[in-house]
């Protein structure tokens, strides 16, 4: 008999290698998860991203019958956070709550992981509107709002929660989308920006409804209009951008739910079925519309990375149009 060469018997034992391998590649899929899921929240404790991601790794865990424990490592508009996703190992077993800050981010600063190709969108789980918002003592409607501003170019300032974030480049779009020539005045964080638009010291600025409820019902800030392209639930009466005159543009922020690149489909797929049935869920849609969210309830991974793609898209443009500087 014929020995047998040094290439086939690397062939057989490559062979023999991946089959033994594939039964527990198999089996950590179809038996996934079997121990606890460490989710990332990219945001400290206590804000809305935080609420939200708390509740969501709540009911997850309910659905999946595994505990899901949620990490907050804040920093950087969430690239800190993000970035531990994207270099962990694709085992299903570390996730990611993302925003729409990621593409935020991406568009004004050279991130340390590549958000096109390092994390998985498994779904899209909610919507946050943000709403315009005007001193008082400018005009009520969005459409007088731009009126005045184009009779006095130069002359009025919009706030914002800082160079970069979602309030920012929200009120840039709309600058380019209205034709606006007005000033940006950064603050830190949404606090001072409300205020100092209260006092009238700013013409107007986006925000969420969250952060901004209380002032504009009290009537200490004037609500034109609402980010989404159409009407919310939560504030029927409330006009659309595009209704108000300026088309072409929304204004929200939002939350997926991510994976490192190359987590096995399987596992994605479990995690998109389970996270879109109690998204449906009337309970859980009532308690996101108190976070002022909007529940999705039918993504998948190829909407959602659809999503990302057109968001990434998106702001780079808009910053590049704005001549931002990227950092």
């Amino acid at each position: 008999m014929k020995p047998l060469s040094r290439r086939n018997l690397l062939a057989i034992a490559a062979t023999s290698l991946t089959a033994s391998a594939l039964p527990f590649r198999v089996s950590a899929q179809t038996d996934y998860p079997n121990r606890p899921i460490k989710m990332v929240i990219p945001f400290a404790t206590g804000g809305p991203t935080d609420i939200f991601g708390r509740l969501f790794a709540a009911r997850l865990s309910e659905s999946l019958g595994q505990a899901l424990v949620p990490e907050n490592r804040g920093g950087a508009g969430s690239a800190i956070g993000m970035d531990m996703v994207a270099k962990a190992l694709p085992d299903g077993y570390t996730l990611a709550f993302g925003t729409g800050s990621i593409p935020t981010s991406a568009a004004m600063t050279k991130l340390p992981y590549d958000p096109r190709k390092d994390i998985e969108p498994i779904a899209t789980l909610g919507i946050v509107p943000l709403v315009l918002l005007a001193a008082p003592n400018m005009p009520n409607t969005l459409s007088g709002l731009i009126d005045l501003i184009k009779k006095n170019p130069g002359k009025y300032s919009f706030g914002s929660a800082g160079n970069g974030t979602t309030t920012h480049l929200a009120s840039e779009m709309l600058k380019q989308k209205a034709g606006l020539d007005v000033v940006h005045v950064p603050y830190r964080g949404s606090g001072p920006a409300l205020q100092d638009a209260m006092a009238g010291r700013v013409a107007f600025l986006f925000e969420t409804i969250t952060a901004s409820k209380s002032l504009f019902t009290s009537g200490k800030l004037q609500l034109l209009a609402v980010g989404t392209k159409k009407r919310i639930a939560l504030m029927p009466d409330v006009p659309t951008l595009a209704e108000g005159g300026v088309t072409g543009m929304s204004a929200t922020t939002w939350n997926m739910l991510f994976a490192p690149a190359r987590t096995p489909r399987p596992i994605i797929d479990r995690l998109n079925k389970v996270s879109n049935q109690f998204l449906a869920e009337p309970a859980f849609v009532k308690r996101l519309a108190d976070l002022a969210t909007e529940a999705v309830s039918n993504s998948t991974p190829e909407s959602a990375r659809a999503f990302l793609l057109e968001e990434l898209d998106t702001w780079a443009t808009v910053v590049k149009q704005a001549g931002l500087k990227i950092e």
